[in-house]
């Protein structure tokens, strides 16, 4: 798909200056993108395009983000909006391993 250049994964350098049209944009582990990186990717989506974005408020590792991340002023600013969808899970229910599962009762 890359060859074909029907997919492209983009670092968040390479976003400035770009108009995302005529594509689905997925913005992984959103919790670790800082507000601004997150607008600035928001106000690049354009014409024909879809933006979906993933990410866990209690799965926050960039030290930047532990006051307000990313992920919470798309929640906050677009959940009202008729073309907003989310997509709870559930956060007693860890998906990986049971090692991965009792990290997450770490407190830190």
């Amino acid at each position: 798909m890359i060859r074909n250049e029907n997919l492209e994964i983009l670092p968040l350098e390479f976003v400035r200056g770009r108009s995302l049209s005529n594509c689905i944009v997925f913005i992984n582990e959103a919790q670790n993108i800082t507000p601004p990186q997150m607008k600035m990717i928001l106000e690049r989506i354009s014409h024909n395009s879809i933006c979906l974005v993933d990410g866990s408020i209690q799965q926050i590792d960039n030290p930047q983000c532990k006051e307000y991340c990313g992920l919470e002023p798309v929640i906050n600013h677009y959940s009202e909006m008729e073309f907003y969808g989310q997509a709870d899970m559930d956060s007693q229910c860890n998906r990986r391993s049971m090692i991965s599962k009792i990290a997450s009762e770490i407190n830190l």
